[in-house]
């Protein structure tokens, strides 16, 4: 039955004459060129505003990036950037006779916005979507947060929102899989590294939290929300040739540069936050000891359904061309831990052991971390398990030939899908933390580089496999002679 087809195909090509054929499509890629326009303000305070064209749907976009995270909480308020973060929301401006308008919140509600916020360990960052043609008061409240964040918030507000940060404390951290990321930051960091000084330093804790006042949320404004801290970005259906009106929204004195506020207009240049090559991260204080057998793994108590192991790297610092291949690396350890704890698993099912395995990589400023998490079905196997997923990190760059290739083919796929993801974001501009201005505002703000996208091709094109696996060597010999994560 399979053969007769074909059989009835072989014996009807001699009556298809040479000149029905249809003619041969020419196979030849054609883009049109895809150009984003843009205007690029960077005032002499150091805050940086930039416009992006865009009239592909009735919206506006702007996500602004704040240089202040949780490495800038003081001893002792580990998570006041969080709460700091609520109050912003929380917060009863005035108009301009002096009159209290409604919070925040509902000011952005009433104008159909959709909106988010974050506080990461180096930033914070706000995000809002809206109807186009609220983007004067979107930028008004741009202006707003940079002078008087904590405008009419009362100590009962501040009550109330710590309440709401402690309780996702509880949600993502003391009661979910989280905590595992706090204790790994203090396992690779030493305490006075910015990333090392606490667990859920992201957050705080119980007795931090606590200790956070009102005049502690008012001079964290003050000393952190800064327009020299800020880079404003704004996607949307507006003409760039009204940007002088948008830019009348922001007073005078969040323009001109401090220092000088008498001098002549001028826009400068913008200075990148970072630049040149990371430095090497710092040896974990206590990394575990390796000599042939895995033996003494540091055990935390968490609220995970089952045992689950915890591998962690500290690599270098994001935000540069390298960082592509960091990724592709921690995308090509997953392959080979799993091909070491599963050999004979059927990728053509369904069901199997990929959700009890994974392994990635989260960039930032100082240093970048990889980490692979494994679920286990007994604490008893924790030791061979983990011996086991180092040896297949091994086999990452001394396998054999066969492997190898097996590998290329791995990391091509891989390098292929973290372009198509990149490529989806360049025309959505409707949804919170997922779009061109969310992706692209933290970036221009360490970079300087208004040109994300052809950033990220360029870097991708450059990283080879050996590049991710010459990377991997690194870390093989490391924990496998040396110390593990």
């Amino acid at each position: 039955m399979r053969r007769l087809p074909f059989f009835l195909a072989l014996g009807l090509m001699p009556l298809v004459a040479a000149a029905d054929a249809p003619p041969r499509a020419k196979m030849e890629l054609k883009l049109k060129q895809y150009d984003i326009p843009m205007r690029d303000f960077n005032f002499p305070s150091g805050l940086r505003i930039i416009f992006q064209e865009d009239h592909s749907q009735p919206l506006v976009s702007i996500t602004s990036v704040i240089d202040r995270g949780s490495t800038s909480d003081p001893p002792g308020l580990e998570g006041i950037a969080h709460v700091a973060e609520h109050m912003w929301f929380r917060s009863k401006q005035k108009d301009a006779e002096g009159k209290e308008l409604p919070k925040v919140w509902d000011l952005l509600r009433d104008m159909g916005a959709n909106l988010n916020a974050s506080t990461a360990d180096d930033w914070t960052n706000y995000m809002s979507i809206a109807p186009a043609d609220k983007l004067i008061p979107l930028l008004r409240l741009e202006s707003i947060r940079l002078k008087s964040a904590w405008e009419g918030v009362t100590n009962e507000v501040l009550l109330t929102e710590r309440e709401v940060v402690r309780n996702e404390l509880r949600m993502r951290y003391e009661n979910a899989f989280g905590a595992a990321f706090g204790y790994m930051s203090v396992k690779l960091f030493p305490s006075n590294h910015p990333y090392g000084r606490a667990a859920y330093a992201g957050i705080g804790n119980n007795d931090s939290l606590n200790a956070i006042t009102l005049p502690d949320i008012k001079k964290f404004f003050v000393d952190n929300y800064t327009p020299a801290n800020t880079t404003i970005l704004v996607v949307g259906d507006f003409d760039l040739d009204d940007t002088p009106k948008f830019l009348d929204e922001f007073a005078i004195d969040q323009l001109v540069d401090p220092k000088d506020p008498t001098a002549e207009m001028k826009l400068i240049d913008p200075k990148p936050r970072i630049s040149g090559p990371a430095a090497e991260p710092p040896a974990p204080p206590a990394p575990l000891l390796i000599k042939g057998d895995v033996k003494g793994l540091t055990r935390e108590i968490g609220a995970v359904e089952r045992p689950t192991i915890v591998l962690g790297w500290t690599l270098p610092g994001g935000y540069r061309p390298d960082q592509p291949m960091m990724e592709m690396a921690a995308n090509q350890m997953t392959s080979a831990i799993r091909q070491e704890l599963y050999p004979n698993w059927d990728y053509s099912k369904d069901s199997g052991p990929l959700s009890s395995l994974g392994c990635g990589m989260q960039a930032q400023k100082e240093a970048s971390i990889a980490y692979c998490v494994i679920e286990i079905g007994d604490e008893k196997d924790a030791e061979r398990t983990a011996e086991q997923a180092l040896d297949g990190l091994y086999r990452l760059w001394s396998a054999d030939e066969m492997y190898r290739k097996f590998q290329n083919y791995v990391f091509s796929y891989s390098k292929t899908a973290q372009m198509a993801m990149i490529l989806q974001t360049v025309d959505n501009t409707s949804s919170v933390g997922s779009t061109r201005v969310a992706a692209g505002a933290d970036f221009v703000h360490y970079t300087g580089d208004l040109l994300f996208y052809s950033r990220q091709f360029e870097w991708l094109k450059m990283v080879e496999a050996n590049d991710a696996r010459n990377l991997a060597e690194i870390n093989s010999t490391a924990t496998s002679e040396k110390q593990a994560p």
